[in-house]
C-alpha cells in the first residue's frame, strides 16, 4: 500500500512537472520573435500569408544591432504585434550580401524594412529604434492595411 501511495505521488509530481515545463516553454516561446531561417522561407510564408515581411539587416560585429535584438525585439507586446502581423527574417550584412544589395539603401546598421506582401518596399529604417518607435512604425504600416473602422491595440 505504501509503495502504490509513493508511486502514485511520483507520477503525480512527474506529471506536474511536464506541465509545467510546457507551459514555461510555451510563454518562453510568445516572447521570442519568430524569425525565419531564410529571406526565402520568409518571401514564400508572406505571399501564402498575405502578410508583410519584417527584415532585420545587421551585423555580428554592430553592437546596435545587438542592443536591438536584445531589448526591443524581446519586448513582449512588440514580439506579439510582429509575431501576428508580420513575417520576420534577420539578414547578416557579411553573410547576406547579394540579397542586402538587392534590397539596397542599406548605409546604417541595424535597418529595418518593411516588405509589403506584393514584395515591395514600404519602409525602410535606419539605426537602433526602441520598441516603442518600432511599435509606432509597425502599427501604422498594419493599419494602411486594416479596413476603415477597425482598431489598432497599442502598446503601452
Amino acid at each position: 500500500m505504501t509503495l502504490r501511495l509513493i508511486g502514485s505521488g511520483l507520477i503525480s509530481l512527474l506529471l506536474f512537472s511536464t506541465l509545467a515545463l510546457n507551459s514555461h516553454a510555451a510563454e518562453q516561446s510568445a516572447r521570442k520573435i519568430a524569425w525565419k531561417k531564410t529571406y526565402s522561407q520568409a518571401f514564400y510564408a508572406a505571399k501564402k500569408a498575405k502578410k508583410p515581411i519584417l527584415v532585420h539587416i545587421g551585423a555580428t560585429w554592430c553592437p546596435a544591432c545587438h542592443q536591438m535584438l536584445d531589448h526591443t525585439y524581446t519586448n513582449s507586446n512588440l514580439v506579439k504585434r510582429v509575431n501576428s502581423d508580420f513575417l520576420s527574417v534577420k539578414l547578416d550584412v557579411d553573410v547576406d550580401v547579394d540579397l542586402v544589395a538587392k534590397i539596397g539603401g542599406v548605409n546604417v546598421y541595424p535597418t529595418t524594412v518593411i516588405i509589403s506582401p506584393e514584395m515591395k518596399i514600404v519602409k525602410r529604417l535606419g539605426g537602433y529604434l526602441s520598441p516603442a518607435e518600432l511599435d509606432r512604425h509597425l502599427k501604422a504600416e498594419i493599419a494602411k492595411k486594416k479596413p476603415a473602422g477597425v482598431a489598432t491595440a497599442s502598446m503601452p
